[in-house]
This record gives structure tokens, sequence and C-alpha cells, in this order.
């Protein structure tokens, strides 16, 4: 009885070291996707910039006309 309530608890601390294992690298790899997904709306927000500045200038030289 007691070397049976020994082995499940052996047993329940190995699944609950698995388990923390597995939760923490799940959480590695959402942090990872975020830092992903943050970086590249960052560079999505560059190129909405740039693009929006280039037809600025493009239109400014359109109404200008030929030098």
């Amino acid at each position: 009885m007691k070397g049976e309530r020994e082995a499940q608890l052996a047993q329940a601390k190995e699944n609950l070291a698995r388990l923390t294992d597995e939760v923490e690298l799940a959480i590695h790899t959402a942090y990872n996707k975020l830092e992903r997904t943050q970086q590249m709306l960052k560079v999505s927000e560059e190129v909405v910039a740039l693009r929006s500045e280039s037809s600025r200038v493009l239109q400014q030289e359109l109404l200008q006309g030929p030098r």
C-alpha cells in the first residue's frame, strides 16, 4: 500500500514536471510569435509611411508640372 502510494506520487511528480516543461515551451513559442508579429507590424507601418510619402511627393511633382 505504501509502496503503491509512493509510486503514484513519483508518477504524479513526473507528470507535473512534463506538463510544466510543455507549458513553458508553449509560452516561449507564443511569446516568440508575438515578438515576430510586432516586428512585422512595425515594418508594415514603415512601408505604409514610405508609400504615403512617395505618393505625396509624386502628386506634388505632378501638380508642379514639367520644369
